[in-house]
């Protein structure tokens, strides 16, 4: 009897221990919850999916079909399951998946993972989107009660979605950061092509545009038709984007527009609703399409081998402006050609009487056009001829080697060069028989070219590397003729030069980037002290090889030359090269690299401090010294490169802030990492102090001001420091090392008043002053009911403020500064219907006072300006007090019909240009 309690309490325990398991590994695993060990902090950070990875939203997954596929079709949904006891907490980043403006946490969601390389494997050659691959490809966990998953650790980084119901959200993530997946109703957009008889139309590509009506659109998405003449788009709440209203007018529509990429003078497009995405089919209907088969020949009509890029647009193109501003160059129809003497066809073009083809060869930006009769009926010759521009030249001959062996199918650099100087590096693309041709730009008048050909000969084994080479002369360059070089044979180089490319330490340095250089002519009007100017010697660049060894071919120059190699991780040195043939040891320097950690306040923006290695040298502090921002994320670590080994200052600064947080003297930078241990953990948070204000009225009331507040510190010695800083909306915050700051704010109608604030949080009652009162008697009947004019008043004493202030936004570094009218120099008011404007000012004292006037009721046209003298204002008077302004009447009309003529002749020149 004394057992049976022993028995019963061990057959719960199993039992429990079975159903864990089933648990476990059910078809659903729940992921295991994070550690009660792990730091909370990065939570709260990345709360806000705004502060999360970018979701990739440009590239969306198009499904040719009909039927939405399914997620994956490679293996059971058990197969793709992870077993919890693979992902360990802390292992690798956080997921949180949440929805809402409150980020709620959604519990059993199912969130899909797998590396970016793993996806980009298993999509190698494919069409599949990365917002597809996590479910198509990945595994799964689901969500706790907190709404989080912990992931395995990755160097690749990782791809991770998420789905719960109807819902899906897609982020990309690296090393630990935590990820955050705001969930969004999924949509699923529909394209289908369809002829005018609405039979579907297979493999028509169409393109999707978003914007604001009235506006030029953005391309965000290509895709095609498939062979049933539809297309799916999913997860289109990802391609869409977020784009500001133009000018800030959130009057203006927003639309959507999907346009079928085919050349036709009636573009097949149609707008659709893009928030949400429509639900029903978007149709595009196309009209009959054909092709034309285009032959490339030079001006005397023989058929071209040059690769080129072939266009072909309807004529006269499209203008798309309803209800989007699109491009009509959308519609050209592409195609590139090969080096072949073959016609190449172009597909996908409208019947029309005239279609316009160009051509842009790979050495000349200006392309060849030509009008051509358009794709005609089933049976009709479709094969167009073009030819080069009038100002292009063709260069023909044929590559040999030196037993006469073609040298066909490959890709040989040349270098056009003039005597010693060498001019554009082309490449040759030889066929078969190693014949070539190469459009270029003419040159008239030009004499004694060259062609230098190179190529590297395959070699088999053992065998040392060999260089072929040759040089020929060019005739003429003249425009519209076609110059042949006949046979070039390519011969064996001589070895001008091979070496070994070692660091400080003497080992070899692979893949270093080695080149033979020249000293060229300073240009002229160079300063005298200036360095001499380097030239890369054409063909004369190569990399070392595993064991840091390389090897230069050619002709020996009659110029001062040297040897010069470089890579990312060192510093760049150089030998001269003064013999052919000579043997070198080029030896450069490892930089220096600098590692360490900063801890940061929680409040503080990433980028707002910086460390700084400053050389004691002041002659190097120009060009050597280095820069990082600190911030929160992979614990606060920093690494900074390359430096040059020897001796600085460690200097932590804060953004708009001239006196630094920290100095650590004397750190000595070696090659290689340099080891300080001052710097493996720079403690910040009490460096830095934060105020936050308020403005208010003296209510109590907040207000929503803007403009200039001026900070005043002292530096270690007691010079005192000014610094700007600005409100925003009315709110203000300032980061300092200062314990005590002298604050003083004032603008355009608020009384100045300074105050000595410590750091925290602070209400700042502003006097919001009454503005003076100016009447411009007759002003209004002058000017017109529509012209749009100011009265501007310009203080003619000093402010007793700056009358010049900027500063840098500490949070995001945008550099901002202060107009005179911030700043209480000068102000002003638009004149209404009536001749009375009120106008803020600062302070009370003499002011200039000009009327400005637009040329139409827009304040984008041209004004012109009249000035009016100078009067007595008072800023806040007792009693309201107008202040009558006399005017020119002569004056002011013969100005405006000045003004009036100038913008006649604007419109004139801008509707010729356009013509």
């Amino acid at each position: 009897m004394q057992r049976l309690p022993i028995v019963l309490l061990l057959l719960g325990l199993i039992g429990t221990l079975v159903a864990g398991v089933l648990l476990l590994r059910g078809d659903d695993p729940v992921a295991p919850p994070p550690s009660a060990s792990e730091d909370p902090a990065p939570l709260g950070e990345t709360a806000d999916p705004a502060t999360a990875d970018p979701v990739e939203a440009s590239e969306p997954e198009t499904v040719a079909s009909d039927d939405e596929p399914a997620a994956s079709d490679e293996g059971t949904d058990t197969e793709r399951t992870v077993d919890p006891g693979d992902v360990a907490a802390n292992d690798g980043p956080l997921v949180r998946v949440v929805r809402g403006p409150q980020n709620d946490p959604v519990a059993d969601a199912d969130v899909f993972f797998l590396t970016h390389r793993d996806g980009e494997t298993r999509n190698r050659g494919g069409s599949a989107a990365r917002t597809t691959w996590p479910e198509t490809w990945g595994k799964r966990v689901r969500t706790g009660i907190d709404g989080t998953v912990t992931l395995p650790p990755s160097r690749e980084g990782w791809l991770v979605s998420a789905r719960s119901g109807d819902e899906f959200a897609f982020a990309a993530g690296r090393g630990k950061r935590p990820i955050v997946l705001a969930l969004l109703p999924d949509e699923t957009l529909r394209i289908a092509t369809r002829t005018k008889d609405d039979s579907p139309a297979p493999g028509v590509p169409f393109a999707l545009h978003q914007g604001w009506v009235g506006q030029d659109a953005r391309r965000i998405w290509d895709g095609e038709t498939g062979a049933d003449g539809t297309a799916i788009v999913l997860h289109f709440q990802l391609v869409r984007q977020g784009l500001p209203p133009p000018g800030n007018d959130e009057t203006r529509a927003e639309a959507f527009l999907a346009i079928a990429l085919v050349a036709s003078a009636e573009p097949a497009m149609a707008a659709f609703g893009g928030r949400p995405a429509a639900r029903d089919p978007v149709v595009l209907f196309v009209p009959a399409l054909g092709s034309l088969e285009v032959q490339l020949t030079d001006h005397s009509g023989t058929p071209l081998l040059s690769p080129a890029t072939i266009t072909a647009m309807p004529d006269p193109p499209p203008r798309i402006d309803q209800p989007l501003r699109i491009q009509g160059a959308v519609l050209g129809q592409t195609v590139q050609k090969a080096a072949t003497a073959e016609a190449v066809e172009i597909a996908r073009i409208a019947f029309a009487p005239q279609v316009r083809l160009s051509a842009k060869f790979d050495h000349d930006r200006r392309a060849a056009f030509a009008v051509v009769a358009g794709p005609g009926t089933a049976g009709t010759n479709s094969r167009r001829l073009l030819a080069p521009a009038p100002h292009q030249v063709v260069v023909a001959g044929r590559l040999l080697l030196a037993d006469g062996t073609p040298v066909g199918a490959a890709a040989i650099p040349a270098v056009l060069v003039r005597g010693e100087n060498d001019g554009p590096r082309v490449v040759l693309h030889p066929i078969a028989d190693g014949r070539f041709d190469i459009v270029l730009a003419g040159r008239p008048g030009a004499r004694d070219f060259a062609f230098e050909v190179r190529h590297s000969a395959a070699t088999n084994g053992d065998q040392p590397r060999r260089e072929l080479g040759a040089r020929v002369r060019v005739p003429d360059l003249e425009a519209g003729h076609r110059v042949e070089l006949g046979d070039i044979v390519l011969t064996d180089l001589p070895l001008l030069a091979e070496g070994l490319v070692v660091d400080d330490r003497g080992e070899p340095v692979a893949n270093a980037d080695v080149r033979i250089q020249r000293l060229a002519v300073p240009a002229p009007g160079s300063p005298p002290d200036a360095p001499p100017p380097w030239r890369d010697v054409p063909h004369q660049v190569t990399r070392s090889g595993p064991d840091g060894s390389f090897t230069f071919f050619g002709p020996m120059p009659p110029v001062t030359l040297r040897v010069r190699a470089d890579t990312d991780l060192h510093f760049a040195d150089s030998v001269p090269l003064q013999t052919a043939g000579q043997r070198l040891r080029v030896c450069i320097l490892r930089c220096g690299i600098v590692r360490g950690r900063a801890i940061l306040p929680d409040w503080i923006p990433d980028g707002a401090a910086s460390l700084v290695l400053q050389p004691f040298d002041e002659t190097l502090r120009e060009r050597e010294t280095r820069r990082t921002d600190l911030a929160r994320r992979a614990g606060g670590r920093f690494r900074v490169e390359p430096l040059r080994p020897g001796r600085y200052d460690a200097i932590v600064t804060l953004r708009n802030v001239a006196k630094p947080l920290l100095t650590i003297p004397d750190v000595f930078v070696v090659p290689g990492d340099t080891a300080d241990r001052r710097l493996d953990e720079i403690d910040l948070r009490q460096a830095i102090q934060r105020y936050r204000l308020r403005a208010v009225d003296p209510r109590g009331i907040p207000i929503a001001v803007e403009g200039p507040i001026l900070v005043r510190t002292e530096n270690d010695d007691g010079r005192p420091v000014e610094a700007a800083f600005r409100w925003r909306s009315g709110r203000a915050e300032i980061l300092s090392p200062a314990a005590v700051a002298e604050v003083t704010f004032f603008g355009r109608g608020i009384a100045p008043q300074r105050t000595t604030l410590g750091p925290g949080d602070h209400d700042i009652v502003l006097q919001v002053l009454r503005p003076a009162i100016v009447e411009v008697p007759g002003a209004r009947a002058l000017c017109g009911p529509t012209r749009r004019v100011r009265v501007s008043v310009i203080l003619t004493e000093a402010t007793g403020m700056p009358e010049s202030l900027q500063g840098t936004d500490q949070r995001s570094g945008e550099r901002f500064g202060f107009a005179r009218w911030d700043l209480g120099k000068s102000s002003g008011a638009w004149l209404g219907a009536s001749d009375t404007v009120e106008v803020p000012i600062m302070k009370s004292g003499k002011y200039e006072i000009v009327l400005r006037a637009h040329a139409t009721s827009s304040e984008r046209t041209a004004q012109a300006s009249l000035s009016l003298g100078t009067f007595e204002l008072e800023a806040d008077s007792a009693a309201p007090r107008t202040v009558t302004v006399p005017i020119d009447s002569q004056a002011l009309v013969q100005m405006l019909a000045d003004l009036d003529a100038r913008h006649a002749d604007q419109l004139k020149n801008e509707q010729n240009q356009r013509r």
